[in-house]
């Protein structure tokens, strides 16, 4: 009985962890993508993906631009955007 009742602890422990692993998005991370949305719409539009979101490939398409155009920099306010949506993003795996 006590091996059972280990054996089913372990278990809920292992779902809460995966379940928390594949959670949805907590309100700051998304807080964060409307700032990168809001702090970058001038280079999304340069760089053609103003169609998308920070949360929705915006960064994704953002950094295939800049592979292929080297001198393309983001504004200082973009870039600490970013450095906080993925700081926050980071922190809450």
């Amino acid at each position: 009985m006590k091996i059972l009742l280990k054996f089913f602890s372990v278990l809920v422990v292992g779902l809460a962890v995966c379940s928390a692993a594949f959670a949805k998005p907590t309100e700051q991370i998304k807080a964060d993508a409307n700032y990168v949305d809001t702090a970058c719409t001038q280079e999304a539009q340069i760089t053609g993906c103003s169609d998308k979101s920070a949360d929705k490939g915006l960064l994704k398409c953002m950094s295939h631009y800049r592979k292929s155009h080297p001198s393309f920099k983001l504004s200082p306010t973009c870039k600490a955007a970013v450095q906080k949506f993925h700081s926050d993003k980071n922190a809450a795996k």
